[in-house]
C-alpha cells in the first residue's frame, strides 16, 4: 500500500473572551463575515448549517496578495460541533486550489479567555499549508476585535 504523505498548520492564539463568545463568532454567519478573510478581503458567507453534516459556502473577495481582484470560495461540512470543538470538511471551488482539507478549531478555557487551536490538515504539499498559514494568520488578526 502507498502512503501519500500530507502537510498541515497548526496556530494557537489566546483571546480574551469567553470560549462561547469564540465558538459562536466560529458558526454564526454574520459573525463569520466579519473576520473569515485575510487582510482587506472581505467575506460573504453563502450558506453555514452549523450542525453535523451541515453545509458550508464562505467567499473570500478582493485584493490577493498581487494587488488582483479575486474571489476565492471555500466550501464544507461541518463533521463536530461541540461546546469546546467544531470541525469541518474544507475544498476550495476555484481551480488550481481544489483540495479536500479537514479543519478544526478547539477551545479551552484559560485564566485570560480562550485558547484556541486551529489546525488544517491533508495539503498535498508544503508550500500549500504555508500559504494557508499566511491566510489563517490573517483571518485570526480579525477575531480578537469583534469578540472581546
Amino acid at each position: 500500500m502507498t502512503q501519500i504523505e500530507t502537510h498541515s498548520l497548526h496556530i494557537e492564539r489566546i483571546i480574551k473572551a469567553p470560549v462561547a463568545k469564540v465558538r459562536q463568532a466560529l458558526t454564526d454567519p454574520a459573525l463569520l463575515a466579519q473576520w473569515f478573510a485575510p487582510g482587506p478581503m472581505a467575506a460573504t458567507v453563502h450558506a453555514c448549517d452549523a450542525k453535523v453534516g451541515g453545509h458550508y459556502e464562505i467567499a473570500m473577495i478582493g485584493p490577493d496578495p498581487e494587488g488582483n481582484h479575486a474571489t476565492h470560495t471555500c466550501t464544507g461540512t461541518f463533521t463536530e460541533l461541540t461546546d469546546r470543538r467544531v470541525a469541518m470538511t474544507f475544498n476550495w471551488t476555484e481551480e488550481p486550489l481544489p483540495n479536500l482539507t479537514t479543519l478544526s478549531y478547539d477551545l479551552e478555557e484559560v485564566p485570560q479567555g480562550t485558547k484556541l487551536v486551529l489546525r488544517h490538515t491533508g495539503f498535498p504539499a508544503k508550500e500549500a499549508a504555508d500559504m494557508h498559514t499566511q491566510g489563517w494568520e490573517g483571518c485570526l488578526a480579525k477575531l480578537p476585535a469583534l469578540v472581546e
